[in-house]
């Protein structure tokens, strides 16, 4: 009794593989029964055939990349057949063939799981799950390729830790490069990577115009307009894609042609084959550097390469995987068949657990229902992704530089703008020195201990309270405050600091505050003379004490090494953050 059925719908060839019940796991757990060319037929009383039925009648043939388009293809009758149609008729032939050979079986109780090319959107899965329920057919899965394809090497290679795998599909149409991962949160990483340029088609194509060439001076003056022509040319590129996979297993054969006026064979050997594809192929290695790229996966992390697809199948392919990229290649002995035996094994494990598919199964679609969402990419834990983080710390590390050097600038401006608003005093006019005085910043008066205005003549200095002695640095503090005679380290000025002219009034004697212990006298305020010849004496000249710029001069000093100090914290923190103190290596967030 059938336990799954698995089918796969590909541009040049569609499959069907089963499972029976009692089977153990293996190489033969699954087997493909069915086996056709991808060409639809459609009777006029509108039943699909499969493959090349010999009724001479044509059919439709690319369709599967038509699936989801609005513009349908176009019959023989003139009506317009959506391309999901089509895929669904290809479907239900594999299935009603499949019952045929299996006794009735597949029934409608039986698990049916279909692939389709990894690259499709949403859109385009639900058009084809709906196709698939107007057609009738029993409840379906829809999964990608390259999910059933990490099902087939599960069965044959074990569970997979957890890894990672990248699918090569090379197709009649595209090539396709997937980054999966396995393990228990199997699915793709990244996206899925397609080439037209390196496909089995144009292998074909290489390999007839080769036959050409060696036939130039026979087939001159050949109308390739002629019907007959056509046809002829039309058989001979059938049989170089048939000489094609025959060189996959086989160093040679031969190819017939039979053109008007001219039947004979070519000879065909491996090494020339691989001549003509090399260059294709060499640059597929390059996609599969791309998709390793996009998926943020080195190398070094990949357990080993799939080869599916009928071109996989060729030795040259193999190679140069394993020697351009030093990795593992595993392939099945038809990789074109891989697919639908994935897929019929996915069918069977929904069977014999009666639960969802497999976690392979969640890059995949839902029931036909058409509820399909899009895969969760899971990010591989790679020790050796340094290009996403080190571009973040080289991001970081250049703010921080910035910010830093914003800091120094504006640093620097504030002490230029902190000088220019306090210039250096002017000279004054008069012959006698002067000394500064002491102001209330806001009112301009001088300051006594209750808190008064007091006369510039005599300065009352406001008395410490906590003890007797200071010291050199709360004196100089003080002194900045309120204008005190202290010089910048701390020391009393003499009491007399300049000799008045003959005929001045004395300086008026320091006023010292006995209440309190540890008072310092005060200096006293000159007055300059009266302006020669009478008038009023000029104002007396003031400007910052050497305390005051000494001071401000240590404040700006102290803000900009805060600054820099909290600057280089922060980078501490983030290199910190980033750098495993133990190995040295970056550690991304």
């Amino acid at each position: 009794m059938t336990a799954g059925l698995g089918i796969a719908v590909g541009t040049a060839n569609s499959d069907a593989a089963v499972t029976h019940v009692g089977e153990s796991t293996g190489d033969d757990a699954a087997t493909v029964i069915a086996s056709h060319a991808t060409l639809v037929q459609l009777s006029p009383d509108g039943t699909a055939t499969l493959g090349s039925s010999g009724t001479g009648r044509s059919g439709f043939a690319g369709f599967v990349e038509r699936v989801g388009d609005p513009v349908g293809l176009l019959g023989p009758d003139g009506r317009p057949h959506p391309g999901e149609d089509l895929f669904a008729a290809a479907v239900t032939c594999l299935v009603d063939e499949a019952r045929a050979d299996d006794g009735g079986t597949p029934d409608e109780r039986t698990p049916i799981v279909v692939t389709h090319p990894t690259p499709w959107n949403n859109h385009t899965v639900r058009a084809l799950g709906s196709a698939l329920e107007r057609a009738g057919l029993p409840p379906v899965t829809l999964t990608s390729e390259a999910a059933a394809c990490l099902r087939w090497l599960e069965s044959t290679r074990g569970a997979q830790d957890d890894g990672v795998v990248v699918v090569y599909d090379l197709g009649a149409a595209s090539l396709d490069v997937t980054v999966m991962r396995t393990g228990t949160e199997a699915g793709p990483l990244g996206r899925t990577l397609r080439s037209e340029d390196v496909t089995g088609t144009q292998f074909d194509h290489l390999v007839t115009r080769h036959v050409l060439d060696d036939l130039a001076d026979k087939t001159a003056g050949f109308d390739p307009f002629d019907p007959v022509v056509v046809e002829s040319l039309t058989t001979l590129r059938r049989n170089c894609a048939a000489a094609k996979e025959a060189l996959s297993t086989d160093t040679e054969t031969v190819i017939p042609v039979t053109l008007p006026g001219l039947e004979t064979d070519v000879r065909l050997v491996r090494s020339e084959l691989e001549d003509l594809v090399r260059a294709p192929l060499t640059t597929s290695m390059e996609l599969i550097r791309e998709a390793l790229r996009s998926a943020d996966v080195e190398p070094g992390d990949v357990h080993q390469v799939l080869l599916t697809g009928g071109g996989g199948a060729i030795p040259l392919v193999a190679e140069l995987v394993s020697s351009e990229l030093g990795l593992t290649v595993v392939a099945a002995p038809n990789p074109a068949h891989t697919p639908a035996l994935g897929a019929a094994m996915l069918a069977a494990d929904a069977d014999t657990r009666a639960t969802a598919a497999p976690a392979a199964l969640a890059s995949g679609a839902g029931p036909r229902d058409g509820a399909y969402s899009e895969p969760v990419n899971p990010v591989f834990p790679s020790r050796l992704h340094s290009t996403r983080s080190g571009s973040d710390v080289r991001r970081r590390v250049a703010i921080i530089a910035s910010s830093a050097a914003a800091i120094g600038v504006l640093a620097a401006g504030g002490l230029s703008i902190g000088t220019a608003a306090d210039p250096a005093p002017s000279q004054s006019t008069s012959p006698s020195s002067s000394v500064p005085i002491a102001e209330n910043a806001v009112a301009g008066s001088i300051v006594t201990p209750t808190g008064e205005s007091s006369p510039h003549g005599s300065v009352t200095v406001v008395g410490g309270t906590g003890g007797g002695t200071m010291s050199p640095a709360a004196v100089a503090a003080r002194g900045a405050a309120v204008g005190s005679g202290v010089d910048p380290t701390g020391r009393a000025l003499p009491q007399s600091v300049a000799a008045p002219a003959a005929g001045d009034a004395p300086a008026t004697a320091p006023t010292v505050d006995t209440q309190a212990p540890g008072n310092i006298p005060t200096q006293p305020v000159y007055t300059p003379p009266p302006a020669a010849g009478g008038g009023t004496a000029p104002a007396p000249v003031q400007g910052p004490s050497p305390a005051e710029v000494g001071a401000g001069f240590g404040n700006a000093a102290q803000g900009l090494g805060q600054g820099v100090g909290a600057v280089l914290n922060g980078v501490g923190g983030v290199v910190g953050a980033v750098v495993d103190p133990v190995t040295g290596l970056l550690i991304g967030k």
